[in-house]
């Protein structure tokens, strides 16, 4: 299983809940728990977008968000979450937030000067990163972005209170029924 995955089992109590109540509120009840999960490691992302240069506005960090989605294969129930930058634009039509995310996370070569192949909506396409060609090594080191790897660790940091948070909005619910 890889490690960006927390796999739970054994919620047969809730599982029960559940099934007392009706399709969309047992689906409501499951996504509650998984934004519950969602929060600690949501604010962890926010806390470590790296901000290098001292320009930062804040804009990646209000558009890391979750979802939570449930999906009903095989006869069961299925929920999903994903967390990170969204695909919101920068302003004055710049670059989506996950795109970025994903250069700082990973690092990249820009390549100045150089054609490069790029998949653009399933196609393949030619394109020049940039129409000069810098004239010395610290230039041409400057275009690296290194790889920062600020989601990795903030997932790695709060995956288990991520876990914590699910079970605890798993037993409210428990408690919030039996009454």
């Amino acid at each position: 299983m890889p490690d960006s995955c927390i796999h739970v089992e054994g919620l047969d109590e809730l599982v029960k809940l559940l099934e007392e109540q009706t399709p969309r509120a047992a689906d409501r009840y499951l996504r509650a728990c998984g934004k519950a999960a969602a929060e600690p490691v949501v604010a962890a992302m926010k806390a470590n977008v790296p901000n290098t240069r001292g320009k930062g506005t804040g804009f990646m960090a209000d558009h890391i968000g979750s979802t939570a989605r449930i999906s009903h294969k095989g006869g069961g129930q299925q929920l999903t979450v994903k967390v990170g930058p969204d695909i919101t634009p920068y302003p004055n039509g710049g670059t989506l937030v996950s795109m970025v995310a994903r250069f700082l996370e990973l690092g990249a070569n820009t390549r100045l000067g150089k054609t490069t192949s790029v998949m653009v909506g399933g196609v393949l396409a030619k394109m020049n990163l940039r129409k000069h060609v810098r004239k010395n090594a610290f230039q041409r080191a400057e275009d690296n972005i290194p790889a920062m790897h600020f989601l990795a660790e903030a997932w790695s940091q709060s995956k288990a209170a991520a876990a914590q948070a699910f079970f605890d909005k798993k037993d409210e619910l428990i408690e919030k029924f039996k009454d």
